[in-house]
């Protein structure tokens, strides 16, 4: 699972205009996470554009769930606590896959405006060698 306090060291803060953070791509993200574990165990995982794509979905929920924590209300939303990052991350991940019927392709496509977006937000990362690396996803 990914450490919450990369995600937010990548984002800065969502709540502030405060440019003292240093928000990173979401290549340098990938790669910080993985750096993460191979202190712990060896590994030869390698950044790709997926990858990139689920954490730019995790950095989206994280900016919501951030603004949401600041704005008094209700302890719930949609039956998940407010201080429950990773039960917000499920219940988001369902609302798009039923949203989009369980259709692989059409979530693959709203993931990739997310990271998109990501990229015009946090640094133009250069997926082309990360997409030339990657095998065809739906072969």
């Amino acid at each position: 699972m990914a450490h919450v306090g990369q995600i937010v060291e990548s984002v800065g803060n969502p709540d502030t205009e405060d440019e003292s953070g240093q928000p990173m791509d979401i290549i340098t993200l990938c790669q910080q996470v993985i750096d993460l574990g191979s202190s712990k165990l060896t590994t030869d995982i390698k950044v790709s554009v997926e990858m990139c794509g689920r954490f730019a979905f995790l950095c989206e929920t994280y900016i919501t769930f951030a603004k949401a924590l600041a704005t008094p209300s209700e302890k719930k939303d949609g039956g998940v606590k407010k201080t429950d990052f990773w039960g917000t991350v499920d219940k988001n991940l369902e609302e798009l896959r039923e949203s989009k019927n369980h259709n692989k392709v059409r979530i693959s496509m709203v993931i990739g405006d997310i990271l998109a977006d990501n990229r015009k937000a946090y640094g133009a990362a250069d997926l082309d060698q990360l997409i030339k690396e990657s095998p065809p996803m739906f072969s």
